[in-house]
C-alpha cells in the first residue's frame, strides 16, 4: 500500500521520442488551467502510465514560479493517480499523458488539486469510452 502513492522514476514521461509521439499522435482535452495531451502507447514491464509536466514561459517567465507549479502539478498527481492505474489496468490498457498548465497566476495548492481530479475523472471516462467502443 505504500507504493499506491508514489510518483517513481520509470513513470515520467522524459523520452524525446515519447514526448514526440505524444504530441504528434496524442489526442488532447483542457480542464480549468490544465490541458492535458495523452496517447495510447506501449510499455515495457509493469508500467501503464507515464506523465510529463509542464508551465509555459510566456506568463511564467521566472525558473522558479514554473518549478513551482510543476511541483504542485506533480504532487497532486500523485496522490490522484491510484484511481487512473486501475481504471487502466481493468482496460488493459497502457498510455502516456503531457499535462500544461494554462493559468496566468501562480495557483494555490486547492486550486491544481481540483483541476488535476477533474482532469483524471475525464480521462478515466474517455478511457472507459474507448475501451466499451472497441469491444
Amino acid at each position: 500500500m505504500a507504493r499506491a502513492f508514489t510518483f517513481q522514476r520509470k513513470e515520467r514521461l522524459k523520452s524525446r521520442k515519447q514526448i514526440d509521439f505524444v504530441f504528434s499522435h496524442g489526442m488532447s482535452f483542457s480542464v480549468f488551467q490544465l490541458k492535458i495531451i495523452y496517447a495510447p502507447v506501449t510499455f515495457p514491464g509493469d508500467v501503464v502510465l507515464k506523465a510529463g509536466f509542464t508551465v509555459g514561459m510566456r506568463h511564467f517567465p521566472k525558473a522558479v514560479h514554473r518549478n513551482r507549479i510543476k511541483r504542485l502539478m506533480r504532487e497532486t498527481f500523485r496522490l490522484e493517480k491510484k484511481e487512473l492505474i486501475q481504471a487502466l489496468a481493468i482496460c488493459d490498457q497502457q498510455i502516456a499523458l503531457f499535462f500544461i498548465f494554462t493559468g496566468k497566476t501562480i495557483p494555490k495548492y486547492n486550486e491544481i488539486h481540483n483541476a488535476m481530479q477533474l482532469a483524471l475523472a475525464t480521462l478515466m471516462e474517455k478511457i472507459k469510452d474507448k475501451s466499451t467502443a472497441k469491444k
